[in-house]
């Protein structure tokens, strides 16, 4: 009703940079409302849904490397038109009435992750220092793409610092980032992007072949977004205690270009320099054998792993915050 007794209003409400803020507040409120997708399917679950079934269709091990290669990009260009179809969709269908941003908030609202991603972290901790580590590995399980049987304490510790990273930069940053660049089409394209790479590109054979360009695009998409996160990370340092912003600037430096996926790589290497720690290994969060990374110990304890929440914390506090700024500008320029 405010909006339509005060129309003036709505031209506020439709600039993204405030409703990026807007929707950081509401998921940091609200969280990811698990509640309510027991019932509606969430949007980033439904391109995790259909990238999984088109994979089991036509991922063929029996078919040639190269026709592997084909039929993988046609099911991630097809996903990519698809989210960009919806997208364009939405926000032709909310420009025609003055609530539409509504749409925008809720859309944006659901796939960046703050508290969602703390979240996890935070029961990780909580029952490897409660329950020990059969308990953990039953939480990293939820979010872990290698491993988590396999898991001791220090591992399982280790999982939940890139996890954080992994949030950072690919589910907070990101999609941000986009909706700001291009709105609601380049974030479903991303959203699109990150579940092909994630369902196409399982193991190195699917990412040598049937996921090939999903994996590709993965990359690409999170080249800036993934610098951008590395450099709030090290922001953060200078609010959290015990940090280290120069060792994470410079670990970040040399080690982040040498990681598979940069929207992943930029803030893990910061993580790792900022709080001494070592990352990666065989059985890394993100499936895949990495590098070790960083120049601490990866015998990492249950302080360690509050040091990274702690971080984590302040790094969306520092990126809500220039995000604010800069809406704040943009309203007093209007």
């Amino acid at each position: 009703m405010i909006m339509y007794d005060f129309p003036e209003l709505a031209v506020y409400a439709t600039d993204r940079f405030v409703l990026v803020c807007m929707a950081l507040f509401v998921e940091a409120v609200v969280g990811r409302a698990q509640w309510v997708f027991r019932i509606l399917p969430h949007p980033v679950a439904m391109f995790r849904a259909c990238a999984g079934f088109l994979d089991r269709r036509l991922n063929r091990s029996r078919r040639g490397p190269r026709a592997l290669v084909v039929r993988g990009a046609i099911v991630t260009a097809v996903l990519c038109i698809a989210g960009g179809l919806v997208g364009g969709s939405l926000e032709v269908w909310t420009a025609t009435f003055p609530a539409g941003w509504v749409i925008d908030l809720a859309v944006v609202s659901l796939t960046v992750s703050q508290r969602g991603g703390y979240g996890d972290a935070s029961r990780t901790v909580r029952a490897l220092t409660r329950d020990g580590v059969a308990a953990a590995r039953e939480q990293v399980a939820r979010y872990h793409k290698g491993r988590p049987s396999a898991l001791d304490a220090h591992g399982v510790s280790r999982a939940l610092s890139e996890h954080l990273a992994a949030e950072f930069g690919r589910w907070l940053v990101a999609p941000v980032l986009w909706y700001l660049l291009l709105g609601l089409p380049a974030l479903l394209i991303y959203v699109a992007i990150v579940a092909a790479a994630e369902r196409l590109g399982g193991d190195e054979a699917a990412r040598a072949g049937f996921g090939w360009t999903a994996v590709r695009l993965e990359k690409f998409a999170g080249w800036i977004p993934g610098r951008i996160a590395g450099m709030l990370v090290v922001l953060a340092c200078f609010l959290a205690p015990t940090a280290r912003p120069i060792r994470a600037f410079r670990i970040m430096w040399r080690k982040a270009a040498a990681l598979p996926s940069a929207s992943f790589g930029w803030p893990a290497a910061a993580f790792a320099g900022a709080l001494s720690i070592e990352l990666g290994g065989a059985n890394s969060a993100e499936g895949r054998p990495m590098p070790w990374f960083g120049d601490g110990t990866a015998r990492m304890t249950a302080r360690d792993a509050h040091r990274a929440l702690l971080l984590f914390g302040y790094a969306c506090v520092v990126h809500a915050s220039i995000l604010a700024v800069l809406a704040a500008v943009r309203v007093a320029t209007v």
